[in-house]
């Protein structure tokens, strides 16, 4: 379902900016008065109340559905140590996680060459999907929750970078990507004392791509098989002029500023869609979707497994034992 809607130019809005060396960032608070159109007919209605049982749904900010700032650290601290993801206790604390933050916020990442960046993946990615780039095919093939699905549209038009050498590979020969990676990670700190970038997607987003999304979320199996644990989506508009928008459902639509650099980020959990603009100049614009998250403890061989434990405990009851008669 393509779903179309008029854009409103936003009102002013306060900003609270940080800035470093190589780029800055600006958070803009968003408000309903700045952006007043909200999706809410029959198709979208079961969205907005399953965003509602997350706790994602439009109303001021409370324990019940934003999780305090201060209560992150602890919260990450838990996840780190859990030894069993099956427990209430680590899925109480993984919707604690799911719960940072608004559910929507938006801003700018200045003080980077986007332009270069664009032409880049533009002339060296897009045009057979990456796999010259990359050296390996990393376009996604059967994500079906688009406008006009289409296969071989959508390997061409969206690569989801995850392993450390693509992820290598663009910092060192995409100009000006590292500069951005390292704005996205200094965001991560400062908003969300300590998010980590789990992988990106490159996106081409326009008519004809295939990858004009409806309703899903961005932490289901169909979007992230791996099983990352990702809490937050942070989309870059790295082109400059108008561009598809984001509408959390039962949330007014959040647009981007038309300057490149211009960024989204949501929840993940939160179901979500593509909104395309109504301007009839609109052709396309290429963004990068940035999945924040945290991973949990990284077996480095230090500690015996669970069966290693019983093994050896094993052998110390049977020598006791052996001791005693």
């Amino acid at each position: 379902m393509n779903i179309l809607v008029p854009r409103s130019k936003p009102k002013s809005k306060p900003k609270l900016s940080s800035s470093s060396s190589s780029s800055s960032s600006t958070i803009t608070t968003t408000t309903a008065a700045a952006l007043p159109t909200i999706i809410n007919d029959t198709t979208t209605q079961k969205y907005i109340q399953l965003n509602k049982d997350l706790k994602h749904g439009y109303e001021q900010p409370s324990y019940r559905n934003t999780t305090p700032d201060e209560d992150l650290p602890a919260l990450y601290d838990f996840k780190f140590r859990a030894k069993n993801p099956l427990t209430k206790a680590y899925q109480d604390n993984e919707a604690k996680l799911n719960r940072m933050g608004k559910v929507m916020a938006k801003g700018t990442f200045d003080n980077i060459n986007y332009s270069a960046m664009r032409s880049f993946i533009s002339h060296s990615i897009n045009k057979d999907g990456g796999e010259t780039f990359f050296g390996d095919m990393l376009g996604f093939t059967d994500f079906i929750s688009v406008v006009n699905y289409n296969r071989s549209k959508q390997v061409k038009h969206v690569q989801r970078v995850q392993q450390p050498l693509h992820v290598q590979r663009c910092k060192v020969r995409i100009p000006s990507f590292l500069n951005l990676y390292q704005a996205v990670e200094r965001y991560c700190v400062e908003v969300y004392r300590g998010l980590e970038i789990m992988y990106f997607d490159i996106l081409h987003q326009g008519l004809a791509t295939s990858n004009v999304y409806t309703l899903h979320q961005d932490n289901d199996y169909n979007n992230n098989p791996g099983g990352a644990s990702i809490y937050r989506s942070l989309v870059v508009k790295i082109s400059e002029g108008i561009s598809v928008s984001v509408s959390v459902a039962g949330h007014p639509i959040m647009h981007y500023e038309n300057q490149a650099g211009s960024f989204v980020d949501f929840r993940s959990d939160a179901w979500h869609q593509s909104v395309m603009p109504t301007d009839s100049g609109f052709v396309e614009n290429y963004k990068i979707v940035f999945f924040l998250g945290r991973n949990g403890e990284i077996d480095d061989g230090r500690y015996p497994s669970e069966e290693e434990e019983r093994v050896a405990l094993e052998k110390v009851s049977k020598k006791r034992k052996t001791t005693l008669e």
